[in-house]
């Protein structure tokens, strides 16, 4: 369980619920304009199937979301628009994995 924020979102973890915030200090247009998925996405715990941790993303895989077909280069930044990833610092990602790993 836990409460984590970046710059680009904030991920909130329960015994039940993932909660992804996707919120920007930029315009709702500016961030259409770069790519960004702006929003609110939640994830059942008890639907996920697995977890895609890389570098800079975490993708929580869960009934209902795309999961990651390949880790190629040239799918990176359509992987990191998808509503069920999370993108930041390595460090602040492996925190929110070790939650979730907790809570699943």
């Amino acid at each position: 369980m836990g409460y984590f924020e970046n710059k680009n979102q904030t991920v909130t973890i329960d015994n039940k619920f993932i909660l992804i915030e996707r919120s920007s200090a930029t315009s709702a247009v500016k961030s259409l304009f770069a790519g960004r998925t702006m929003g609110k996405t939640i994830i059942r715990v008890a639907s996920i199937s697995g977890l895609y941790f890389s570098a800079d993303m975490l993708t929580i895989m869960a009934s209902g979301f795309n999961g990651v077909i390949d880790g190629k280069l040239s799918h990176v930044d359509d992987i990191k628009r998808m509503p069920n990833t999370v993108v930041g610092k390595p460090e602040e990602l492996e925190q929110i994995y070790n939650a979730i790993v907790e809570v699943m």
